[in-house]
């Protein structure tokens, strides 16, 4: 582990690469990737849409569902005028849209991501995660205990479990009068979406949508680094990791402690001196920033598409030849509906992970710090104090916080 001796002029040109690759795989991951996303889809959507406005409103040809007529060689003219020039234009477009994601603050995706994670978990389970809640369920308001389950299942809300009991007894009907069986099946679903689980349904979507109230109604103290890191480190054992952790919940004088600035020092000292770990911190650090510019980037096609949505239904209501035009009409509305569903799931995703990731990526930089700490504990000095907090194996807040 120990670094070799260098003279000051190869450790620059050593610096030197490193930082090129650093920035090019970040930018590569975390910008390039998003931006070509977005220019690519929301630019091709653009085009599709102002071509079917502009074949309703200003043309007085008859297109029987096509945007552009089979004849016409204003497509091809502009097809056949598109060389290395536009490529040129679509990379920088995409990097400097993507360069706007990726300076957005990763912890807004972080704090749904962490939110989700803490709705699906059991009470058992939630005592282990980096972020937990500081207020107890009895503390909580009763529109959020009606919505969460008090033992020790998960409060993720399933349909497949409400449809599985009224599938069994579908197939063991008689199969004759079909039309009683589906009304007979469907019935319960319809009614426990309305009486039971209304309210359920629709705190998890304002979950989504305003998280930042969820989070400061149940406690949850989202920001980075995580204030129960050690408890999650201690949960599982890593005590010698969670003793690098200066701050502690349990300790409020600890709490000056924690800051962005102390992963981000650790993991410039170990870019520095030890460029045999940096393969890895630089894939995980490139990893959460692409799943955070892409989480931003599907947010913005997301309401760009409901934008031309609503711009497609606004030229349909004002032709007064409605019938004639709504072929042409519905083929890039529903293009749009379907990429509306497309950003949908994929946010879904990333938010499922995202959390993960962050926290797997603060991990191995304290792993690779406690490697380093054995062979030169002074490359640390004034981040690590192991004074500032009690040991984890001995604290009942991390294990037994009831």
């Amino acid at each position: 582990m120990s670094s070799q001796k260098r003279s000051p002029d190869n450790f620059m040109s050593e610096q030197g690469r490193l930082s090129v690759v650093y920035d090019l795989y970040i930018d590569l991951l975390g910008t390039l990737v998003p931006g070509l996303m977005t220019v690519i889809l929301g630019v091709g959507l653009i085009f599709y849409a102002l071509s079917t406005i502009d074949a309703v409103l200003f043309s007085n040809n008859e297109l029987h569902g096509h945007v552009i007529e089979k004849n016409s060689t204003k497509l091809e003219t502009l097809i056949t005028q598109l060389h290395w020039e536009f490529s040129t234009v679509i990379i920088v477009s995409a990097y400097v849209i993507g360069s706007v994601f990726f300076r957005q603050d990763p912890k807004v995706p972080d704090a749904i991501s962490a939110l989700h994670i803490w709705m699906n978990s059991t009470n058992n389970d939630r005592k282990r995660l980096a972020v937990q809640s500081t207020k107890k369920l009895s503390e909580l308001p009763p529109l959020f205990l009606r919505f969460f389950k008090t033992d020790n299942s998960s409060f993720r809300f399933s349909i497949l479990d409400r449809l599985r009991p009224n599938f069994l007894r579908l197939i063991n009907k008689d199969k004759s009068s079909f039309g009683f069986r589906v009304f007979s099946y469907f019935q319960p679903i319809f009614w426990r979406l309305k009486k039971k689980h209304k309210l359920s349904l629709s705190l998890s979507i304002l979950s989504y949508i305003r998280p930042k109230l969820f989070n400061e109604t149940l406690g949850l103290d989202t920001q980075f680094p995580y204030s129960h890191l050690r408890c999650y480190l201690a949960s599982r054992q890593l005590i010698h990791l969670s003793e690098l952790i200066p701050w502690c919940p349990n300790e409020k004088n600890t709490e000056q402690f924690r800051t962005k600035m102390f992963i981000n020092i650790i993991k410039i000292r170990l870019l520095s001196h030890y460029q045999n770990l940096s393969k890895e911190l630089i894939r995980n650090e490139a990893h959460v920033r692409l799943a955070t510019s892409v989480w931003y980037a599907a947010s913005t096609l997301y309401y760009l598409s409901f934008t031309v949505i609503i711009a497609l239904l606004g030229c349909y209501f004002y032709n007064p030849h409605k019938l004639d035009i709504a072929p042409t009409i519905f083929m890039p509305i529903a293009s749009a509906g379907i990429l509306i569903l497309f950003y949908l799931s994929m946010k879904y995703h990333l938010i499922k992970c995202i959390h993960y990731m962050r926290v797997r990526e603060v991990v191995y930089v304290l792993e690779a710090a406690y490697m380093v700490k054995m062979v030169d504990d002074r490359l640390f000095d004034g981040l690590f104090d192991n004074n500032t907090s009690e040991k984890c194996g001995n604290c009942k807040f991390c294990f037994n916080n009831e």
